[in-house]
């Protein structure tokens, strides 16, 4: 779990059965970023500020911005503005930017085409 995960955990507003499972999980550490990374920060945080303020997409941002320096391929949220970005997102940095469900749907088609591999 990324360092600016931990860190919305620990809000105040966070349920502590959500703190509690979250304590049991590995960390990775702070992270610094390279000159190309620093201009996909700013390219990723345009696209989900749009008109609104750029403080209130900063963590969003971070978030994505991890998930692709960790060589991450999908983004999981509930985060309508998120979603609605999806495709710009995915043009920018390479992300896929999925509900929950819409992940699960991509694990069964893949076990389904792996299982039909395994038996041809």
């Amino acid at each position: 779990m990324s360092e600016s995960v931990k860190n919305e955990i620990a809000h105040k507003n966070t349920p502590s059965w959500v703190k509690s499972l979250a304590s049991r999980q590995l960390y990775s550490k702070i992270f610094s970023l390279t000159d190309d990374e620093l201009l996909v920060k700013e390219e990723i945080l345009k696209v989900l500020t749009g008109n609104g303020k750029r403080e209130k997409h900063e963590k969003d941002t971070e978030h994505i911005l991890r998930a692709k320096k960790e060589g991450g391929v999908y983004f999981i949220t509930v985060d309508r503005g998120i979603l609605r970005k999806a495709r710009d997102l995915r043009n920018i940095c390479g992300i896929e930017v999925l509900l929950a469900t819409e992940f699960l749907e991509l694990l069964d088609e893949w076990k389904m085409y792996t299982k039909q591999a395994e038996g041809s």
